[in-house]
This record gives C-alpha cells, structure tokens and sequence, in this order.
C-alpha cells in the first residue's frame, strides 16, 4: 500500500513539476482575452468632401476596405483577407502601447491620417487624428503605426 501510495505522489509531483515548466514563457497581449467586438480602423479622411477611406482590422485577424460617403452613412465593406496571428498580436500590443504612450492626438487639418481603436464591449473608444504632411511630438509614433497597418494590408492580399 505504501508503495502505490509513493508512486501516486511521485507521479502527481511529476506532473507538477512539468506543467509548471510549461507556463513560465511570456504571453503575447493577443492570447489574453480579445473582445470579439474589436474593431482597429485606419485611414484618410477630408473635411472638405467628408469622405472617408479606411482599412479595417476585426479580431478575427479579417482586414477589409471602407468608404464612408459622409458622416452620417453606413461604411461599404469589402473584405481583402486575413492576416497571421502573428502579426496581428504584434499590431495589437503595438498599438496599444503607443496608445498609452501619446494618449491624445489631434491635429486637425483638411486632409487628416487617423488611427482608430474601438472596442465596444470594454467601453474603450481611441481615435488618433494627424496632418500626413507634419511632424509633431505625438504623430510620428502614429505615422510608423500607420505604416504598419498598411504593409498588413499587403500581408492580407498575399493570403
């Protein structure tokens, strides 16, 4: 009896000591919980015609085109495909670190570059607005964002 008893605590020791191994590697933001509600839209808006042509990334790693005609309409969407995880937890901690680095960004100018972060379920609404043609303090950060966001796009058709 005490045999059995020695080898079921060895074996619950081992099991121990293995799956404890297993969880000391770092985790990526994008395996923690992601709101299915994400949405992370980039792209160009003009005052002057109200028009708007943005990218857009959902969690489910999909990238599609928009057109929103004016401010009041419903976006068109075209899908364009899906990128890798990978790339997707990097763009994800990405832009959620230069959200907490610059924290506001607002450069209002005829023709505007923006970066969008929604995410509906947490209350959470990010919108990043700058002149394509300066340089700031906080949109240089946001224009390598951008940048980005856009080879994605590349990724996404590749597929």
């Amino acid at each position: 009896m005490k045999k059995l008893f020695a080898k079921y605590i060895s074996a619950a020791l081992f099991l121990i000591i293995i799956t404890s191994c297993g969880t000391t590697s770092k985790v990526a933001v994008c395996d923690q919980p992601v709101s299915k509600d994400l949405i992370i839209r980039w792209g160009v808006v003009s005052s002057q015609s109200q028009m708007d042509s943005f990218y857009e990334l959902n969690a489910d790693r999909t990238i599609s085109l928009g057109v929103k005609e004016s401010r009041s309409s419903t976006p068109k969407l075209q899908e364009i495909g899906k990128i890798p995880l990978e790339l997707y937890c990097e763009l994800l901690k990405s832009t959620r670190e230069t959200i907490m680095k610059v924290q506001a960004l607002n450069v209002p100018s005829d023709v505007n570059n923006y970066l969008e972060y929604k995410d509906d379920a947490n209350n959470i609404r990010f919108r990043a607005l700058w002149n394509p043609n300066h340089d700031n303090a906080g949109n240089v950060e946001f224009k390598a964002l951008y940048t980005r966001y856009q080879e994605a796009v590349k990724a996404a058709n590749s597929k």
